[in-house]
């Protein structure tokens, strides 16, 4: 896990993937977006992808996994909960980690809003959507 500054705020993130593991001769390893996961809105955290769905992405694809600004160990500032902060904190994730093309949105529940209006909003980050 690091912790990452990203317009002022600590987040929390975590990355995944195959690794020096991963077959050198892969032919479709190129074809393989990251993963992002956004999680829902107060009771969650990144830890319902960490421990569920992610290990099982993470073997084939690059993953990213962040704390909503206000959840688990990311910061909690007192505003910035719009769904367009939560598209900025997003873009700023990606950036901070050296993602800067398209990517999936894996989301659940507030997670989903954030994941549609960043593919509205930049649909060149955005690759594709579950």
């Amino acid at each position: 896990m690091a912790e990452l500054d990203i317009g002022g705020l600590r987040f929390n993130v975590v990355q995944m993937g195959p690794g020096p593991d991963a077959p050198a001769d892969d032919p479709y390893a190129a074809f393989r977006l990251p993963v992002v996961f956004l999680h829902g809105l107060i009771m969650d955290n990144l830890s319902s992808f960490f421990y569920t769905i992610a290990p099982i992405v993470a073997r084939t694809a690059d993953c990213v996994l962040y704390d909503l600004r206000g959840h688990g160990r990311t910061e909690r500032p007192m505003d910035g909960y719009r769904i367009e902060d939560g598209v900025d904190d997003l873009i700023g994730v990606l950036d901070a980690v050296g993602v800067d093309g398209p990517v999936h949105l894996v989301a659940n529940s507030f997670g989903g809003t954030i994941a549609l209006a960043a593919a509205l909003r930049r649909p060149d980050r955005v690759a594709g959507m579950v």
